[in-house]
């Protein structure tokens, strides 16, 4: 009221009327003027899986947008713990050096290994990534790991952290690409972002009944080789023991379906009756992560190019590809027991090529003649 008698010294009703009007306009712009008032900024508050080591790097010189790029980067997810830190290493720098669009990585480890990755990062040229380092909780598996059959390596933890990427990114909405820490992505990996997932689906992977991997592979393709069909719980599912297996190493998730569909709750049941009945892992492909997955997503999982996960390259036979035919691959991968950095593996020089050393020098890489 001290305001309108200012502007107008005969106060009538009419004019007592405009200047209400007035203050109220002037409130609405204060209201909802960004410089008017200061805002303390919200806390980010991460689920149990996240470690107080966790760290976010964004650089200001990530790579440039390009002729296609959207704008919003490609999310990739790799796993690693200490025995497969290198190849974590090797398959970022390979996706970085290839990718024609931004990537943000999604990097995660075991407590052990966080510092000596964050290192080995920032003390590189992979400084310029933008990356986030997070820690697995491996307490999210206690007493669900259970191998019957196969490689011993396979019951790591780290192995199944895959399983929990809306627990690991749980602001992320939309896609992801998880990646193996075994692998060498020669293509640009927007494009596998970028990859036709059917709706209900929740990821797309790579079949072994593919025209690549049928023609190259010494491996069975089918369920029946994973899974124990006469379990009482995988006969009420009425699943095809013929139906064609698939490769968990790669894959391009919506998470948003994911969550929909209770994957990752579908998973750990697998997994937690497998630790008291024999559910799988003791066929002729054996299995560890692989069985609970191709359970859950049995005729609900779309189809990768092939061409995005030429594999088997970690067998132990000989040369199964022309080196023509491995130059055109968009990723290749050295699933099996025979890694790149252990000596022996089939194709190792590409791998060597994207490799970088470790400053600290805790990560040996094994060649014939000694170690690097």
């Amino acid at each position: 009221m001290v305001a309108c008698k200012m502007l107008f010294p005969r106060i009538t009703p009419r004019r007592v009327a405009l200047c209400l009007v007035v203050a109220t306009a002037i409130a609405i712009l204060y209201v909802w003027n960004p410089g008017a008032k200061k805002t303390r900024p919200l806390k980010r508050s991460f689920p149990q899986i996240i470690d107080e080591t966790s760290t976010k790097h964004s650089p200001g010189g990530s790579k440039l947008l390009l002729g296609n790029c959207t704008g919003q980067p490609t999310h990739v997810l790799l796993t690693a713990d200490s025995a497969m830190l290198g190849g974590m290493i090797a398959a970022v720098n390979s996706i970085h050096l290839n990718a024609k669009c931004p990537v943000k990585f999604h990097l995660v480890t075991t407590t052990d290994c966080a510092k000596h990755l964050r290192t080995w990062i920032q003390a590189t040229s992979l400084s310029k990534i933008d990356y986030e380092l997070l820690v697995f909780n491996k307490r999210l598996v206690t007493g669900m790991i259970k191998l019957r059959g196969g490689r011993e390596e396979l019951s790591r933890p780290i192995v199944y952290a895959r399983f929990f990427v809306p627990t690991l990114l749980p602001d992320l909405q939309g896609r992801v690409v998880y990646v193996d820490s075994d692998v060498i992505v020669q293509g640009d990996i927007g494009e596998l972002n970028k990859t036709r997932i059917r709706r209900g689906h929740a990821v797309a992977v790579s079949e072994d009944c593919n025209s690549v991997s049928k023609r190259f592979s010494h491996i069975q393709n089918n369920y029946q080789n994973y899974i124990n069909f006469k379990n009482p719980s995988i006969k009420r599912l009425k699943m095809s023991p013929l139906a064609c297996s698939f490769n968990p190493g790669v894959f391009a998730m919506d998470i948003t379906t994911w969550k929909q569909t209770n994957m990752t709750l579908k998973i750990q049941h697998w997994l937690q009756l497998n630790t008291w009945q024999e559910v799988y892992g003791t066929g002729i492909a054996g299995g560890a992560a692989q069985p609970p997955m191709m359970i859950a997503l049995y005729k609900r999982f779309s189809l990768l190019n092939p061409m995005w996960n030429v594999r088997h390259l970690g067998m132990r036979y000989k040369k199964m590809y022309s080196d023509q035919f491995i130059s055109r691959a968009k990723l290749i991968h050295w699933d099996g027991p025979t890694k790149p950095w252990d000596g022996g593996a089939q194709f190792s020089k590409i791998w060597d090529k994207y490799y970088i050393p470790d400053p600290t020098g805790q990560f040996k890489v094994a060649r014939r003649y000694g170690t690097v």
